[in-house]
């Protein structure tokens, strides 16, 4: 099992178990206006910054995220009232070699293996951006549509693809 950090902290039982209820509840995230999320993996630890997109009434922006660390394998992305997940990436290089894509499909698999480990109970749906960065960048060998596909799926292995 991973070290989990959450909003720059290690995180126990209570603070997970909250996290999950707050992204499964459709009720809270159609209030909260869904959330805003970042997520880092590094070896053994999972950061994962997540906050309401709305706080007090007023807008939130990723940038008032505070996971602790950050990298170019970093994803920064969303889940919305419906349940759909937005959870994109920025290389530094356009060129994606094998190495970088299967760095960014373990930050993908290892989210997504922490939400259903920890008993969220939707299928994760990606939103059609994300789909398609998947497949165009070729992070994952097969295209997919939700996380729980995402943590059965293989890295490409094809090197010098360019992102953009």
């Amino acid at each position: 099992m991973s070290r989990i950090y959450i909003n720059n902290k290690k995180a126990d039982c209570n603070t997970i178990k909250a996290m999950i209820e707050a992204i499964s509840n459709k009720t809270i995230l159609t209030e909260k206006g869904g959330f805003l999320l970042k997520v880092t993996v590094l070896t053994d630890y999972i950061y994962i910054g997540i906050i309401p997109n709305f706080i007090n009434g007023e807008r939130t922006y990723h940038y008032d995220i505070e996971i602790g660390i950050e990298n170019e394998f970093t994803l920064i992305g969303a889940i919305n009232h419906q349940q759909i997940f937005t959870l994109l990436f920025k290389p530094i290089n356009p060129i994606l070699t094998s190495k970088a894509k299967e760095q960014y499909y373990t930050v993908y698999r290892e989210f997504a293996d922490f939400l259903f480990t920890n008993g969220y109970n939707n299928t994760g749906e990606l939103d059609w951006i994300t789909q398609k960065i998947l497949t165009e960048s070729e992070v994952c060998s097969n295209s997919v549509k939700t996380l729980k596909e995402l943590i059965h799926e293989q890295p490409c292995n094809k090197d010098k693809v360019n992102y953009w």
